[in-house]
């Protein structure tokens, strides 16, 4: 089976219900940036202050099941009809341009520095604030990373390629 057509009509009410709420959020936040912040804050701030631990367990969860999809029985199924168009090799190399070339290249040097001079918990440009810049840069950019992308991309495929769904969410 090969995947719907991408370009096809998108006559769902999900497009139109995201956008109006970006589109409220984006109002609300230049309009009133000081009640926007507080929202943020008071939305945000239990997560960054208690969910550390609970975030980085999830992302290995979903690390560890990547691993498991890619190393069991599963590894060897095959998405689509077709043969493959490249190789294995060529394949990853895109993969890694595409998906996280431009974002190091953006913010390879962007986000540590950030973190080191507002650092999410402590004193900034202090020793202690360079080890966690670090921390959370290979956090967010590492194989924990890759965890998250390679779940979401094969269970979006196995339902596109496999059972029909259409590619486009509530479609």
């Amino acid at each position: 089976m090969t995947a719907p057509n991408a370009t096809a009509p998108h006559r769902s009410w999900l497009f139109g219900a995201g956008l109006a709420s970006c589109a409220i959020a984006g109002l609300v936040g230049v309009l009133a940036p000081g009640w926007m912040t507080a929202l943020a804050d008071l939305v945000t701030g239990p997560v960054f202050d208690h969910g550390g631990r609970l975030l980085l367990a999830l992302v290995t969860l979903f690390l560890l099941a990547s691993l498991t999809v890619a190393l069991g029985p599963w590894g060897r199924l095959r998405l689509g009809d077709a043969p493959p168009e490249f190789s294995t090799p060529s394949w990853l190399a895109m993969l890694f341009c595409a998906g996280m070339g431009l974002g190091l290249v953006y913010f390879g040097v962007t986000e540590p520095l950030l973190h080191y001079a507002h650092p999410p918990v402590g004193d900034g440009l202090t020793p202690a604030a360079a080890r966690a810049a670090i921390a959370l840069a290979t956090v967010n950019w590492g194989v924990h990373s890759w965890g998250i992308f390679a779940l979401s991309g094969v269970t979006l495929a196995w339902f596109v390629y496999r059972r029909g769904a259409p590619l486009l969410a509530g479609a």
